[in-house]
């Protein structure tokens, strides 16, 4: 009988392993989800302003101003993107 509790207790402790493990996996994959939809945005928002800048170029030779605020809006874009990657590792 007791060869059978034992048998029991390693299932039992194998069962709680294997759910706690699938918990971590799955609190993992929602972060992983939700870091990558941010890098996406991010991404996203840089190639707009690289679109914006090109449309700036080519309508109007003189706009720097616009140019330089776009540039620094994508500066930022990409610090937050590199912050968000550097958050995603830890």
């Amino acid at each position: 009988m007791s060869d059978l509790n034992q048998f029991l207790h390693c299932c039992h402790a194998l069962y709680s392993t294997i759910i706690n493990t699938v918990a971590a996996s799955t609190d993992s994959a929602g972060k992983l989800t939700n870091d990558v939809n941010e890098m996406t945005s991010s991404i996203t928002q840089i190639v707009a302003n690289i679109d914006s800048i090109k449309t700036g170029l080519s309508t109007n030779p003189l706009a720097s101003k616009k140019t330089q605020a776009t540039v620094k809006s994508m500066v930022q874009a990409i610090n937050d993107l590199d912050k968000n990657i550097e958050r995603g590792k830890g």
